[in-house]
């Protein structure tokens, strides 16, 4: 990969910024369902319910992020929205309460719109649409190396208390925040002409320019329809599997490994094995064309939810840990890849905002999934994982509709 120097400074600052918020969101997450549940005292219904106000923030603030982003500076976006994420982890950490961690979703949700789809279009402007695939990989990889190095330092954090890690890391999302504008080049983003329109008609110009590109393009529609099926089923899997192994399985005797030290072992096992998946992945991204298709991405969804399946069924904790492990490969490998795609699917001038629109989507999917898949987990943790395999089943056929729409795109029309 040839970079000029303003494109080797801009792919250094997205690793940097990949890397600092993949080690502050890890040191978080390790222990935050635990937190939730054991200090908090959440039931399995009141987790999904967290979540689902978080994805609720989403659902209505995706779109006003995202058109802000491609109309002011997506830097900016990038900047406070990471800042944002920091202070809803810091309210949690320090405010063990349903009503308290209600309120941190409404924070952290705000922030984590106002980047997500940014990000990525800051990145294709300033690298190229061309090295999309192997930037994203390789953030990936500097993602699951650091959160290699937070899964670690979660737990020591959290033998003092379980919440010292949610504060940590909410206070090194805020640093990070700082460092953004100061890092990040933003050379290539061109925004609109402010001095010929007010910032309200541009930004709703801006909006109906997203609109239309959705609109006129059958791949974007076949692309937000996979979106939508992972939304119904993440919310569930990202809510429940650590109750499902804590409350389903016998552990070994070993009284130094609590419950904390498990999840934490499950866990770096999981960035371990995703490290060496990817590494090789990626080698071989550059010589095998097939990697980059549509059919690369069909094997890995369908192992992801062969996975789910095998997962919840799993007769022993062996078995559950390695299936979780073979989930996180296929989440590795396939996350870039469909990344890439749907960027070079849309214009750059709205890029951040159709993104966003593709946010909102996953958001809807995961207020309309996760609160049923919670009410089944008071039930049954195990029937509620396996509910989330059977809803990731439909993303097979959806591929079929992406590869006929991208056919018609590159195909002349006939009269």
């Amino acid at each position: 990969m040839v970079l000029s120097p303003e494109q080797r400074r801009a792919y250094a600052a997205f690793l940097l910024w990949s890397g600092g918020y993949a080690f502050a969101f890890t040191l978080i997450t390790t222990v935050n369902l635990i937190y939730q549940s054991r200090v908090a005292h959440l039931d399995p219904l009141q987790l999904v319910l967290v979540g689902t106000t978080l994805e609720i923030v989403c659902f209505i603030a995706q779109i006003p992020t995202g058109v802000l982003a491609d109309v002011f500076s997506r830097r900016a976006a990038i900047a406070i929205g990471t800042g944002l994420v920091g202070v809803g982890f810091i309210v949690e950490g320090l405010f063990p309460t349903f009503t308290a961690i209600l309120v941190a979703q409404i924070i952290w949700g705000l922030g984590a719109t106002l980047f997500a789809g940014a990000d990525g279009a800051w990145l294709a402007a300033e690298l190229g649409e061309a090295q999309l695939e192997h930037v994203l990989f390789r953030a990936g990889q500097v993602g699951t190396v650091v959160g290699l190095l937070a899964i670690p330092a979660s737990v020591a954090l959290a033998s003092v208390r379980l919440n010292v890690p949610v504060v940590v890391g909410g206070v090194l999302l805020l640093a990070l925040a700082l460092l953004v504008p100061v890092t990040m080049p933003e050379r290539a983003f061109v925004p609109p002409d402010r001095a010929r329109q007010t910032t309200w008609v541009l930004l709703r110009a801006t909006f109906a320019l997203g609109v239309y590109e959705v609109r006129r393009s059958s791949v974007l529609g076949w692309y937000f329809a996979i979106e939508l099926i992972f939304g119904l089923a993440s919310e569930g899997w990202d809510r429940l599997w650590q109750p499902f192994i804590l409350t389903s399985f016998v552990f070994p005797n070993a009284p130094r490994l609590t419950p904390v030290a498990w999840i934490g072992f499950i866990e770096f096992g999981a960035a371990v094995v995703g490290i060496v998946a990817s590494l090789l992945y990626g080698r071989m991204l550059a010589r095998v064309r097939w990697l980059h298709t549509i059919p690369a991405l069909v094997v890995l969804h369908g192992a992801r939810i062969a996975a789910v399946a095998a997962f919840a069924l799993a007769g022993s904790l062996w078995m559950a840990i390695g299936t979780f492990w073979v989930i996180g490969v296929t989440q590795v490998l396939s996350g870039p890849l469909l990344g890439a795609r749907l960027a070079r699917a849309i214009p750059e001038g709205v890029r951040a905002t159709v993104l966003s629109f593709n946010g909102q989507v996953n958001a809807l999917g995961q207020i309309a999934g996760g609160p049923g898949i919670g009410a089944v987990g008071n039930r049954s943790l195990r029937t509620a994982m396996l509910s989330i395999a059977v809803l990731l089943a439909p993303i097979l056929g959806l591929w079929g509709g992406v590869r006929r729409g991208e056919t018609t795109a590159v195909s002349p029309r006939t009269p």
